[in-house]
């Protein structure tokens, strides 16, 4: 049963707090590390994290926290990237990071800033082109307004 489609892209979106972060985050590690969970038997693989939101250290602290609780040491093996351009603009980067260090997953935290005008088609065409460019597995984390309505 996967969670994440193999070579394409995901997303998950709720509203802000519920964790989203945080789940990206485990299955980054559990991918990373090559650790089944239950029924789950991910592809162990290089996982690279575009952050739009959180510093270097915020994110070093969260993947401590999970390797922690998994009862490793606290080493952190996802390759961190801070990100401030939109993800069209910066792609070219992006692609090659992914190809020198063999990226299997790309998590992208988060689709609003990531994306240059996230509620126009163009703008969501040219975030999911980009994606697609990457050639590798990536999981996109959107929030929504109280409303329900996408960001």
């Amino acid at each position: 049963m996967p969670i994440l489609v193999e070579k394409e892209a995901n997303l998950i979106y709720g509203e802000g707090g519920l964790g989203k972060s945080m789940i990206s985050a485990v299955f980054a590690t559990l991918i990373q590390e090559g650790l089944a969970v239950g029924p789950w038997e991910p592809e162990p693989g290089s996982v690279l994290y575009l952050d739009y939101e959180a510093s270097k250290e915020d994110q070093a602290r969260r993947f401590a926290r999970i390797y922690r609780g998994l009862g490793f040491d606290c080493k952190v093996e996802v390759w961190h990237r801070f990100c401030f351009l939109p993800l069209a603009h910066d792609i070219q980067e992006i692609q090659r990071a992914v190809i020198d260090r063999n990226i299997q997953l790309v998590v992208v935290d988060s689709a609003a800033l990531a994306s240059m005008e996230p509620e126009s088609s163009a703008g969501a065409t040219a975030y999911f082109q980009s994606l697609r460019s990457l050639k590798c597995t990536t999981l996109t984390i959107a929030h929504t307004e109280a409303s329900g309505k996408q960001d």
